[in-house]
Formats: C-alpha cells, sequence, structure tokens
C-alpha cells in the first residue's frame, strides 16, 4: 500500500489532473527526503558536558563536566593533566602504564625512560620495587589530595572527600627522527577495568595485547592520535564510602584512590605490588589500560593525559555546581561507552566522538524499539 501510495504521489501525470497537484506532490516529496534524515540526537547538558569530556578532553567545551547520576549531589568540577614522554627502551618496546586517580598525591602513571631494557610489561621486579626503566609519574595539578582523607581514621570515617572520575582521554604522537619513524602503537583498557598488566596467561606483550578484540592498534605517527578513558562500570559511578570496618585497611584505602582499578595487587597470582608513592597508601591500585609501542631504542611518543573529576564533602565548600539528573540517559552512555571499546577498531578513521555519538543513537533506538514475544 505504501508503495502504491507512493507512485501514485509522485507521478506528474496523475497529479496534474488534480487541483493542486503539482503543490501535494512536492510536499509529499519533500516530507518523505525528510523522513530519511537521521534524527538530532539531544541531550540533558549535563550528559552533553559528560560526552565532550570523553571524546575532546582537552577541549573547553568539556570544562565542569559532570554525570548525571547518583545521589545528585552539587559537586566541585576539575580537570587533571599532565605531559611526557614514553622512551623505547634497548629492548625496541616503549611502555606507559595507567591506574587513573582524581588525586594529586598518588602515583598514576608509569612511562619507560632510556634504561629500560624489557619488551613485556614486566614492571616491578619485587615488593614495591619498580623495575629498572621505568619512571613513575603523579597528576600534581588535581585539586585535592588523598592524604586529606587517609591520613587518620577519623577523616576516613568522617570523608570530608570523594571524588569520582568522570572521563578523559591520553592524546599520543611521534616525536623522534623521521629516519627511525616506525613501528606500532598497541593501546589497552581492561573492559570492565581489570588489570590490564598481567592477565592468567602471565605478562601483557605486545603480542598478547593483539589478541584482544578491545585493543586499539595503529602505526606510529606525528598525527595525534587521541584515546578515550572512561567509567566502564556501574560501581565508578558512584561516589566511593569507607565500609565501616574499613578504615585503616589497605585494600579500602587503594580503593578510594583509584576509583577504576578493581584490585590492589598488580599480577594474578599477588606476588607483587607496585608503590603509589603515598606515605599512608602502601600500594598502588591495579593499572587497568596499557599502551606498549615499538620501534627504534632511544626515539620518543609523547603523550598528553587529562581527566576530568567530581568532588563532594566539606573540602568542597563554596565550590559547587548545581547538581544534575538524566539516569535514562545515563544508562544509554553506559552501554553506548561498553560498544566504543570494540567498535573504534571498526572505524579506524572515524574520531571517537563520531563513534560514539553512532553507538549511543544505536543504543537509543534498540531501547525504543517493540517487538512480538
Amino acid at each position: 500500500m505504501t508503495r502504491f501510495v507512493d507512485r501514485a504521489l509522485t507521478d506528474p501525470s496523475l497529479m496534474s489532473i488534480i487541483p493542486h497537484g503539482g503543490a501535494i506532490a512536492a510536499g509529499y516529496a519533500s516530507m518523505k527526503i525528510a523522513a530519511r534524515k537521521p534524527k538530532k540526537v539531544t541531550t540533558s547538558p549535563c550528559l552533553k558536558k559528560w560526552f565532550d569530556c570523553v571524546t575532546e578532553p582537552f577541549g573547553q567545551n568539556a570544562q565542569g563536566a559532570c554525570i548525571p547520576f547518583g545521589g545528585n549531589v552539587d559537586s566541585n568540577r576539575y580537570m587533571g593533566y599532565i605531559r611526557g614522554d614514553i622512551t623505547i627502551g634497548t629492548g625496541k618496546v616503549g611502555i606507559l602504564i595507567l591506574a587513573p586517580s582524581p588525586y594529586n598525591d598518588v602515583n598514576c602513571m608509569w612511562v619507560t625512560n632510556a634504561g629500560f631494557t624489557g619488551n613485556d610489561a614486566t614492571w616491578v621486579t619485587n615488593l614495591n620495587t619498580l623495575a629498572p626503566g621505568f619512571t613513575a609519574l603523579t597528576v600534581t595539578n588535581n585539586r585535592f589530595s588523598a592524604q586529606s582523607v587517609l591520613g587518620s581514621a577519623a577523616t576516613q570515617r568522617d570523608m570530608p572527600l570523594q571524588v569520582r572520575m568522570v572521563g578523559g582521554g591520553i592524546k599520543l604522537y611521534y616525536t623522534g627522527t623521521e629516519l627511525n619513524k616506525s613501528g606500532l602503537m598497541s593501546i589497552y583498557t581492561n573492559p570492565s577495568h581489570q588489570n590490564a598488566t598481567y592477565n592468567s596467561s602471565g605478562v601483557s606483550s605486545t603480542s598478547s595485547l593483539g589478541a584482544y578484540q578491545e585493543t586499539l592498534i595503529c602505526p606510529i605517527s606525528r598525527e595525534p592520535k587521541e584515546y578515550p578513558l572512561t567509567p566502564l562500570l556501574t560501581t565508578e559511578l558512584e561516589y566511593y564510602s569507607f565500609p565501616v570496618s574499613g578504615t585503616g585497611v589497605q585494600a579500602a584505602m587503594t580503593s578510594f584512590a583509584y576509583p577504576w582499578c578493581s584490585q590492589q595487587i598488580i599480577n594474578g597470582a599477588g606476588l607483587y605490588a607496585v608503590p603509589s608513592g603515598l606515605a599512608a597508601l602502601t600500594y598502588a591500585g591495579s593499572a587497568s589500560t596499557i599502551i606498549m609501542v615499538t620501534g627504534v631504542a632511544g626515539e620518543t611518543i609523547h603523550f598528553e593525559y587529562a581527566m576530568h573529576c567530581e568532588a563532594i564533602g566539606d573540602l568542597t565548600e563554596g565550590q559547587r555546581l548545581p547538581a544534575d539528573s538524566d539516569p535514562m540517559g545515563v544508562d544509554a552512555m553506559m552501554a553506548a561507552l561498553s560498544r566504543l571499546q570494540i567498535e573504534r577498531n571498526s572505524h579506524p578513521h572515524s574520531s571517537s566522538a563520531n563513534v560514539l555519538k553512532s553507538e549511543y543513537v544505536k543504543v537509543i533506538a534498540s531501547r525504543d524499539a517493540r517487538v512480538s514475544l
């Protein structure tokens, strides 16, 4: 019936015998064209900020990003960032290991320098000891310190500060000589923020990362490559609170300082742990993201890292912005972020923003679809 109506209303000879037939046919044709255009996707302002901070984390539009979910408490919003270089070691491999933290006094990144001799992600050699060739980094321009809470059992009970990470990203580009420009970058984030440097098969390497669907592999280039970092679990959308018996417990303190880390130890066997850089907190959280680059020894890959955060508690007095609420939008965004892990590898020449927007539209369409039981 639809095809018959279409043929009738677009047939010039038939419409010419009807009063105002030409105008009717033109209007109908315009309506059909408009129906074929994709519908514009709209979101709440806070959700749009969240989208911006994971697709353009260094842009001004991402400033003040928030997650419209949870207790919906007025929050302080800030961004921490750091720049540095990954140096390819004598084993022709360079590594950046990331355990994101919203605080300014704990190690959250470990990168190789010219003294690195390995070719896999063995980054600790003994309890609380980094392997030779690794440098620990702290995002010193984050607004708050973990020590302000972890310094005593009393502050842990009172919780004058709670922070959740909204999202961010890392930008990478080659800065070595043109003659030595070669190799690949393998970037992997565990899809449930488990340990990315060790697994049941042992230490991560370029070959083991290549076996994961989620791993983004791209050639070394001077063209900047941006990689989004996002919450992936519902628990990461909430602010961390110490359990009743958790004050002073190292595992609980690690969960507070590293909200996206699922465990304290950094390898599956539980043999070694890595220093956090904070006296009150012995061990850092396990790393959920790893970047491995191959190439000529001594050459460098420059990186820029940014993470947007939301903070609540007494220490944010006088710095809070109004709360927002959009639980359905958050559910759709979390599903789209999960899809992004694999889907971006199918569109290597598209930006993360375009791929994420496409997946968000698919999630909304699927949610609104109705099928027979």
